[in-house]
């Protein structure tokens, strides 16, 4: 409309086809067919007072019969399909649209065409095509924050470590003392539950805690890190060295850190990264409840659309590995601490995992024990069935069981293994006494040993060499078994001369 306007205008000034033409960038032609339509029409310049779409009807009213665009489809809802609909193509959205619309709809290509000019205006961080569910991208952030030490007044950096879900955009955040493995760990463990489910894909960056050797197409992992995925059933794929743009939420979500959180605290003084963690919490949920500008909702209500993973009952506790050998007395030294092992591995060289709570032991990749950490050094931790047979039955023998035993012979047999028992000053110096006074009952009758406790127990011998003594004088006292009277059936010595 525009070139139509100034058409007539320099026509009316005086200038020729070709001089118009060459003025506005048209082909002569072009200015004489626009100029016959303006006579046919009884329009000259000035143009009276009408808008462009009765300019148009006046000059070209072949054109009325059709209408001059295309209904324009709902971008919005087909977008909002395409990035959670599972299957959804841009081609089944055109078939769609061309059944709502049969007579004038868009064609294909140029229905392309407008969607992704459209999709270039929204804002960057909704412009991501990530899978509700599918990813979290991990990094920490370059700022630190000092903290204050009350006694000297000394500071210490903490680390800030950020994760943002790659559908949502929703974002955690967390100070930690350092970038070691376990802060590391602990703040995979903490975003989870503060996404409150575990995405199928976690994207880190090349850091130390996460890969130990970076490969572009085969990195190597910390153990402890894969092994805290393979806790909560998620993959590990590392973004490639240099290349920011494998995660840009991640690169976003720290940008947002660092303007609405970091900025925002860097007037104030902590002393305690708990204190840092709490001020960084009231921020982060601010950020996350904050309204889309180009978009409805927020980084909250699209995260409660998030199929994630169900949590674990309990939080993974990352641990360290180590090795160590079986001693002969099927223990282990773990932090000056001992911890038993089956007694058949005695000499073996097994694995140790320790975390702040539990120590367990791997043999050739198979957990064999598990214990709760010693509290102090030099504490020895035993399981009872990592003993062998002997030595649990040695353990077992208490007082109370000898007594027991000691009653199945008698009242004199417990009186006198009471005696022996109470004449120690600990218990456990009377245990092999008992235990050769009780076994005379095996090589003598019950009877006997009754009686030669009684006889102990009167002369006030507590010895098992005197009850044994005593037990033989008894057997070798008894009298002879009376004969076999005389019987025909009976053969009789001479019977084999």
């Amino acid at each position: 409309m525009r070139h139509i306007r100034e058409i007539l205008r320099l026509h009316h000034a005086g200038q020729t086809d070709r001089a118009i033409g060459r003025s506005l960038g048209v082909h002569h032609t072009t200015v004489g067919d626009l100029l016959k339509r303006a006579q046919a029409a009884e329009l000259s310049w000035p143009l009276p007072d009408i808008g462009d779409a009765e300019l148009e009807r006046r000059l070209y009213p072949g054109n009325q019969g059709r209408p001059r665009t295309r209904p324009e489809p709902d971008w919005p809802r087909i977008h909002q399909d395409l990035r959670t609909t599972k299957g959804m193509t841009l081609e089944l959205a055109w078939l769609e649209y061309q059944q709502e619309h049969p007579d004038d709809a868009l064609q294909y290509s140029q229905f392309c065409v407008h969607y992704h000019r459209w999709r270039q205006r929204l804002d960057v961080v909704l412009r991501q095509p990530h899978q509700p569910g599918d990813k979290v991208f991990v990094d920490y952030a370059g700022p630190t924050v000092p903290l204050i030490d009350r006694d000297t007044g000394e500071t210490h950096p903490a680390q800030i470590f950020v994760a943002v879900l790659g559908y949502s955009h929703y974002v955690f955040a967390e100070a930690h003392p350092d970038q070691s493995v376990s802060s590391w760990i602990q703040g995979h463990v903490h975003a989870f539950q503060a996404f409150g489910g575990v995405p199928a894909c976690v994207v880190p960056d090349n850091l130390k805690a996460a890969v130990q050797q970076p490969h572009p197409y085969e990195p190597y992992l910390h153990p402890s890190y894969l092994e805290m995925a393979q806790y909560y059933d998620t993959v590990i794929v590392p973004a490639r060295v240099r290349k920011p743009t494998h995660k840009a939420p991640a690169e976003t979500g720290v940008q947002l850190v660092e303007r609405w959180v970091l900025a925002v605290l860097r007037k104030r003084q902590f002393f305690t990264l708990a204190e840092l963690n709490a001020a960084i919490a009231d921020c982060v949920a601010w950020l996350n409840a904050r309204p889309f500008q180009k978009w409805e909702g927020c980084r909250a209500t699209l995260k409660a659309d998030e199929p994630l993973k169900p949590l674990p009952i309990h939080p993974f506790e990352p641990g360290a590995w180590t090795q160590a050998r079986v001693h002969p007395d099927y223990h282990i030294q773990v932090d000056s601490r001992y911890y038993s092992v089956p007694y058949y591995l005695v000499g073996e060289t097994v694995e140790v995992r320790t975390t702040a709570h539990t120590v367990e032991i791997f043999h050739q990749g198979e957990r064999v024990a598990s214990h709760p950490r010693a509290a102090r050094r030099g504490q020895a931790v035993t399981a009872p069935d990592h003993r062998p047979r002997h030595h649990r039955d040695r353990l077992e023998w208490t007082p109370e069981r000898f007594r027991q035993w000691a009653a199945k012979f008698g009242p004199h047999t417990e009186q006198l293994i009471t005696a022996v028992l109470q004449r120690m000053k600990h218990p456990e110096q009377a245990y092999r006494t008992c235990f050769g006074i009780l076994k005379i009952g095996q090589s003598h009758s019950a009877e006997t040993l009754e009686a030669a406790a009684a006889q102990a127990v009167a002369r006030e011998l507590y010895t098992s060499r005197a009850v044994t003594a005593l037990a033989k004088q008894l057997t070798d006292a008894a009298p002879e078994p009376a004969a076999v009277p005389p019987h025909p059936n009976v053969r009789g010595a001479a019977y084999y001369q």
